[in-house]
């Protein structure tokens, strides 16, 4: 994850219930992906909501829902993701 810069876009996360979402992008890049990781146990799955996207989010109350803008800004309220 990188840095927030003028090359490299900052990080968005935040827990949702028990589910963490993280949006970022690789060093150097403005165009990143948005992840939701759920806890098993002692280890954290992670699921891909978007790639190619601003790394801001906004969830519904209970994390099914996650509304996400594409790196070229059209907006998008994918159906809900399924649980591990």
């Amino acid at each position: 994850m990188g840095l927030g810069s003028q090359e490299t876009c900052g990080a968005s996360l935040g827990f949702v219930g028990e589910q963490l979402f993280v949006g970022w992008c690789k060093s150097g890049s403005r165009s990143g992906m948005i992840e939701r990781f759920d806890r098993d146990g002692d280890a954290w799955n992670a699921t891909i909501i978007a790639e190619d996207a601003l790394p801001a989010w906004s969830a519904s109350s209970d994390g099914a829902r996650v509304f996400y803008q594409s790196s070229d800004y059209a907006g998008y309220l994918p159906k809900p993701a399924p649980r591990r």
